[in-house]
């Protein structure tokens, strides 16, 4: 008979204390499991979702971690947002006119132009003294327009260094779920894993569009975890709330925004989050910032204009440029209070910028001579030095108030400082205690075979007295330990990864990343050299005490 199959008879020999012995290993090696699958899972969505595509994000100044938390992972509040302004400062000339276009300022030099024609021709039918009022008001409203030169024509300042701009506008909820108002640039330009080349796709759907003939400016994509655990469908209608679901003052939005694309999985944060159009996401009822209250609240002279000239809207308009779509607009209090839930998609018009905010912009930068990495870090040393503020255009129409700092951090870098700071530490911890755990286990294999020897020796001296050498002897014991570990540690390694297939769902719906039951950690690896090794170590005691037993005195009891 060979060494194993007496080490494993005298195993099962020795049943309840065999058993008990396994299940204490195999409860410490599936902690060790346990805590290294962990250590993979965090590691895994911490690293994998440092880099998406993009080197840094530019947001309100304040805590650079809180603003990758946010602007990342989607935890966390936002700090604070921004001017729009800002954004288009990483946009081209071409990009940023049909935008400034839109802006109260440019409309007003506009009315202001058409006013003054109108006056000029005598078309509205008014007195000269109230005409040459207008010809006076129209002059005084395009010298301001002119103290305020709009750049139609002139890029972003850091356009130049720009490959992609994207922003995000944050502070609703699906659920217990972000919603995040971005562009559709985010899903049809963005290449989200680099190293692999991979771009966001559809499992069902499309991607949104800036406006459709269908939606016009409502339409959203939800993540794939999203739609799975709230059994989200295309076509269904989400409402937004306004503010932390948990928050008793939270509110849903009147006006809903029609899913037409889910993502296939990525592994990533987005896919635990809903992404509606900016421009309806801006339209949303308490989006819209306030404009100086100074330059848009009629005064007594322009009540009087007003009731004069009636309620043709172009003469309204034209003669009244500081207001237009913005504090004096009838249809516009419609469309943003009663009637929010419109489905009309030719009921809105798009914000003005002066009454846009986003809370952060993902910048992938690009510079032909330096790369991608180093114009990020000449954009981010321009940007937290205050550049930014100082030259931007700023609207007449823009608050100052809103006018904040900014700030820019790179994600990769607060990301790795985070790992390593808090999380590695506290996951060496758990290593070390769960280690412990597997050294008591084996402590225990040395109690049982220990306190089995005084049992054994007579065993041990008709085995002696066989021809059984003292080193068989000693092997034997060995033997016996090492099956006990290697038994307890395969219990242990099936019952850990059994409950990672079931907490996957929950896993995946957390952090992005998916576990199977082949999963395996690298470091797992390690384990079955460190239970040969251990059981080794606690089984020398009872191994030498096997080798000493006295033959002579062993028979004779």
């Amino acid at each position: 008979m060979s060494i194993w199959a007496i080490a494993w008879r005298s195993v099962r020999q020795r049943g309840l204390a065999s058993i008990l012995t396994i299940a204490s290993m195999a409860l410490g090696v599936a902690l060790v499991v346990l805590v290294l699958s962990i250590h993979g899972v965090v590691t895994e969505s911490f690293r994998s979702n440092s880099t998406l595509g993009y080197h840094l994000i530019a947001g309100a100044r304040g805590g650079s971690l809180q603003l990758t938390l946010n602007s990342v992972f989607y935890l966390s509040r936002p700090v604070e947002n921004v001017p729009y302004e800002y954004y288009l400062a990483f946009r081209t000339a071409e990009q940023r006119r049909p935008e400034l276009q839109r802006s109260i300022a440019y409309r007003s030099v506009r009315a202001a132009e058409d006013a003054r024609e109108l006056a000029l021709a005598g078309s509205l039918g008014i007195g000269g003294g109230l005409q040459q009022w207008l010809l006076d008001e129209a002059a005084a409203q395009a010298t301001r327009a002119e103290s305020t030169p709009l750049g139609l024509d002139q890029p972003g300042m850091f356009s130049n260094l720009t490959g992609l701009a994207i922003p995000l506008c944050l502070g609703d909820y699906f659920r217990e779920y972000r919603v995040v108002g971005t562009t559709p640039d985010l899903f049809d330009k963005l290449v989200f894993d680099p190293e692999r080349n991979r771009t966001y796709t559809f499992s069902e759907g499309r991607n949104f569009v800036t406006f459709s003939e269908e939606n016009g400016y409502f339409e959203c994509v939800v993540g794939h975890s999203v739609a799975r655990a709230a059994g989200v469908k295309i076509g269904d209608r989400i409402n937004p709330v306004h503010g932390d679901p948990n928050d008793p003052n939270a509110h849903e939005h009147a006006q809903s925004f029609k899913v037409v694309g889910i993502l296939s999985p990525t592994g990533t944060p987005n896919d635990r989050a809903v992404f509606a159009n900016m421009e309806g996401f801006f339209l949303i009822n308490d989006h819209a910032n306030p404009v100086d209250e100074r330059e848009t609240t009629p005064s007594e002279e322009d009540e009087e204009l007003i009731d004069l000239l009636g309620s043709d809207p172009p003469a309204r308009r034209a003669a009244m440029p500081e207001v237009r779509d913005v504090a004096w607009r009838p249809d516009a209090e419609l469309i943003r209070g009663e009637d929010a839930a419109s489905t009309d998609p030719y009921a809105f018009e798009p914000l003005p910028i002066e009454q846009r905010e986003v809370t952060s912009i993902l910048v992938l930068a690009d510079d032909e001579l330096t790369g991608g990495d180093m114009a990020a870090i000449h954009i981010s040393n321009m940007i937290n030095a205050g550049v930014l503020e100082g030259t931007l255009k700023w609207s007449t129409y823009r608050p100052i108030r809103a006018q904040r700092s900014a700030q820019a951090c790179q994600p990769v870098m607060e990301i790795e400082r985070l790992f390593q700071t808090v999380v590695e530490p506290i996951q060496s911890l758990l290593l070390v205690l769960t280690t412990m755990i597997c050294v008591v286990s084996g402590i225990s294999i040395l109690v049982s075979m220990y306190n089995s020897m005084s049992e054994r020796r007579a065993e041990i001296a008709v085995m002696r007295a066989l021809g059984a050498n003292r080193e068989t002897i000693m092997a034997i014991v060995l033997f016996e330990a090492v099956i006990l570990a290697a038994i307890g540690g395969a219990f242990g390694w099936l019952g850990a990864h059994t409950v990672n297939v079931f907490a996957s769902p929950l896993i995946e719906d957390r952090t992005g990343v998916s576990l199977g039951f082949l999963s395996i950690v690298p470091a797992e690896l390690m384990l079955l050299p460190g239970l040969f090794i251990l059981a080794v170590l606690v089984g020398l005691y009872p191994a030498f005490s096997a080798y000493r037993t006295d033959v002579s005195k062993s028979l004779g009891k």
